[in-house]
């Protein structure tokens, strides 16, 4: 819509990209909010806010798809604290659509579970997946529809797999232990 609105411009893209931080600003203000209070949601907003503004230059527009996950990927994590596993499986499937990384809500999931240790454990998992896979469909449907599956394995998980096999988890330790002790003045 804004780029029907301002065209293909840099206007559109920066638009767009206040609009989505300030909602991902008031959706970590209202999480923040009910679940330890008014005071923390505002500076988790504040902190966001900050952040997002500030990391890189002001050149640059920050709209990666770590971003762009944000609002569904937030809003997942609240719902299934609300205990509604169908929306936060659908929504968790729906950021898994635009960045893998995403997937590691499911392991908050299963910590939720482990510590809230609530009945029905089997049902609340099968709203979880099935949510999942339906906010996964569309992205798939997409991609099978244009033969664009074999493209987005390869730029998407190949790349990906690419950087993270470059170095042993050993060699990633080491390196991170060393770093570690240099900077603590070893």
């Amino acid at each position: 819509a804004l780029f029907a609105a301002a065209g293909p411009s840099v206007l559109a893209v920066r638009l767009f990209t206040i609009l989505y931080a300030t909602g991902v600003s008031l959706a970590l203000w209202q999480i923040g909010s009910r679940f330890w209070g008014q005071r923390e949601g505002r500076l988790a907003a504040l902190l966001y806010a900050i952040y997002n503004a500030t990391y890189i230059h002001s050149q640059v527009q920050p709209m990666a798809v770590d971003h762009l996950m944000l609002l569904p990927y937030l809003y997942a994590g609240f719902l299934f604290l609300q205990g509604r596993p169908l929306w936060s499986g659908l929504l968790a499937g729906a950021a898994f659509s635009i960045n893998p990384k995403s997937v590691a809500l499911l392991l908050f999931f299963a910590a939720a579970e482990f510590l809230l240790r609530q009945p029905d454990l089997a049902r609340r998992w099968l709203f979880v997946f099935g949510g999942f896979a339906a906010g996964c469909a569309p992205w798939a449907l997409y991609l099978a529809a244009g033969d664009k599956w074999a493209y987005y394995v390869r730029d998407f998980w190949g790349w990906g797999w690419s950087y993270v096999t470059v170095h042993s988890p050993a060699t990633a330790v080491l390196t991170g232990l060393r770093r570690t002790l240099n900077y603590a003045g070893f």
